[in-house]
């Protein structure tokens, strides 16, 4: 929609200056919006002493604006998870952001302003209690315009 928009208003303006419409180039066009991209989530996953809440850091960029966008991370644990069987039904424990619908606007969104950005994001119990060792981690980034960016891997708990 937005390379619609833009091609749209060089056609527009080359038929007001110049009488005569040509294609929009990548030069007269206003920039492409970039796909996320997210360069690292780090390895040790914090866990608060009382175990209520663990932060997840991680490093990202996307474009577009902050409307629309949506940040989702997610810890899990639990002996039946492996790199086949990575959804909460066989998690013993579940941390995420999806607490963040309860504020206006819904969910975690972040600056999507073209620019690296590094994090460091809550995540809170969805069920049971994570503890040092091993977990599952997903950093799913989603820009305003359908663009997506998901690594996800085991890294370490540590802390608690």
């Amino acid at each position: 929609m937005f390379k619609r928009a833009a091609a749209v208003i060089a056609l527009t303006a080359g038929a007001v200056l110049g009488g005569q419409a040509a294609p929009a180039s990548a030069a007269s066009a206003a920039p492409a919006v970039g796909e996320p991209e997210v360069a690292w989530v780090n390895k040790n996953i914090i866990l608060s002493p009382d175990h209520s809440t663990a932060t997840v850091l991680g490093k990202y960029r996307c474009s577009g604006g902050e409307t629309g966008t949506h940040l989702w991370v997610s810890v899990k644990q639990g002996p039946a998870l492996d790199t086949e069987h990575t959804t909460s039904e066989f998690a013993t424990a579940w941390y995420d952001t999806n607490y963040n619908y309860a504020n206006d606007p819904a969910g975690l969104t972040v600056d999507c302003d073209g620019k690296w950005h590094v994090s460091r994001i809550t995540v809170k119990p969805v069920f049971g209690t994570l503890s040092t060792g091993s977990a599952y981690v997903q950093w799913c980034l989603y820009d305003s315009v359908g663009g997506f960016a998901g690594p996800s891997s085991f890294l370490t708990v540590r802390g608690g």
